[in-house]
């Protein structure tokens, strides 16, 4: 499952970083060498230079290298951000090159732990120009480089790591170990009614002949008459959705379901766990009736929960054996819990600047942590259902009123 955020990385974003140093948990590259016409020498740059600094930023707390900006020597003997690289065109070197490249040269396989995004910082004649960033999570094992090394983050530089620290970097793969995973939004409109694209897909056709009638009883009744009946059916949540009446819903209340899952990302069977889920609120007035389900009563904090979990029993060899009596084998996922909120109308979800915090805690393990914003995750995937009811509504014939 994806997570559906959006991209974060952006030219500005890079542009950022001038005048900055290097730190622990990150790293500058010029991307000068993917230019070269030489295969060898954008073998070399990938073997030398980035599996070595993906492999001491896995081995130790994680971090982000960003190929793509030039640096310069400063005042006090430290090398610090003076721009941009030109790019690297996408001919050249796509995000999917790049990624198989640099993975194939970090053994064993990082997984989950390491992730790369392109980032368009111009164009040419031949098309777009891209830097790249690597973000890097800690891992579960010690990771090696091509170098048949394994480096660690020291200061500001990638150094090899001491046979003792290699040791106890491989026993963290003992300790259960999960990502946190979001299923698309799922939009509920005025009272519940689920509706998807593929619900509609299947429901327009069948309602043709509604809409048929209901241009006759349109005439019949007149304008004002039969607009007044159709909004008490809207509000009453009653018969399938028109796509021709999307402009009416839009000004309609809306709920919205988030699905958390967790990857077992380790080499550990998970069996307990709990999740912690809090919404980090920035007053926006249009977010209501977030959580309902939280007991306020019992003097709970009506924008946090915390949730245990737990996974195991006997296990059947039926294939109806419930989901929760397995435990949660590595690279399995599983659904922990849902979050819903309420808002006014559709048009509020750009507004607000909630963030939800989701922690997920596991016995004997480290705990994974996720923050998301609301407005990234529901605005964009809200724009992508409108813009789909739309071509449906078009590709019906349904565009006309009703």
């Amino acid at each position: 499952m994806k997570n559906h955020q959006k991209n974060l990385w952006t030219r500005e974003r890079l542009e950022s970083f001038i005048g900055q140093e290097e730190s622990t948990q990150l790293e500058f590259k010029s991307s000068i060498p993917l230019n070269s016409s030489k295969d060898s020498d954008i073998t070399k740059f990938f073997s030398d230079k980035l599996s070595p600094a993906v492999s001491a930023f896995i081995n130790t707390e994680g971090g982000t290298i960003i190929v793509g900006l030039e640096e310069e020597r400063s005042n006090n003997d430290r090398d610090v951000v003076k721009c941009l690289s030109k790019g690297v065109p996408r001919s050249i070197m796509s995000g999917i090159i790049f990624e198989n490249k640099l993975l194939d040269r970090v053994h064993p396989a990082t997984g989950s732990f390491v992730r790369v995004h392109t980032v368009k910082v111009g164009e040419n004649e031949a098309g777009d120009l891209l830097a790249f960033v690597v973000v890097v999570q800690p891992g579960v094992t010690a990771y090696q480089a091509t170098d048949k090394k394994y480096y660690c983050r020291r200061g500001y530089s990638n150094a090899p790591m001491d046979d003792k620290d290699i040791r106890l970097r491989m026993l963290t793969d003992d300790r259960p170990r999960v990502s946190i995973k979001l299923s698309k939004p799922i939009f509920q409109i005025n009272g519940g009614l689920g509706y998807t694209i593929e619900k509609l897909k299947t429901e327009i056709p069948s309602d043709l002949e509604v809409i048929n009638k209901n241009r006759a009883v349109r005439e019949e009744l007149g304008e004002e008459l039969w607009r007044q009946k159709l909004n008490r059916k809207l509000e009453a949540g009653a018969g399938l959705i028109r796509t021709s009446d999307w402009r009416y819903l839009r000004d309609k209340s809306v709920t919205v379901r988030i699905v958390v899952e967790i990857e077992n990302s380790g080499n550990v069977s998970i069996h307990r766990g709990a999740i912690k889920t809090r919404l980090v609120k920035h007053e926006a007035p249009n977010t209501v009736n977030w959580l309902s389900r939280w007991n306020q009563a019992n003097g709970e904090d009506p924008i946090a929960m915390f949730e245990p979990f737990e996974f195991g029993g006997q296990v059947s060899n039926s294939i109806d054996v419930e989901e929760w009596k397995i435990p949660l084998y590595p690279g399995m996922r599983r659904e922990i819990t849902s979050v819903s909120l309420t808002f006014d109308r559709f048009t509020n979800f750009a507004a607000t600047l909630d963030v939800i915090n989701v922690t997920v805690y596991l016995d004997s393990g480290t705990p994974a942590e996720m923050a998301i914003s609301i407005a990234d995750l529901v605005s964009a995937e809200y724009l992508s259902f409108e813009e789909q009811v739309g071509s449906l509504t078009r590709d019906f014939g349904l565009d006309q009123p009703i």
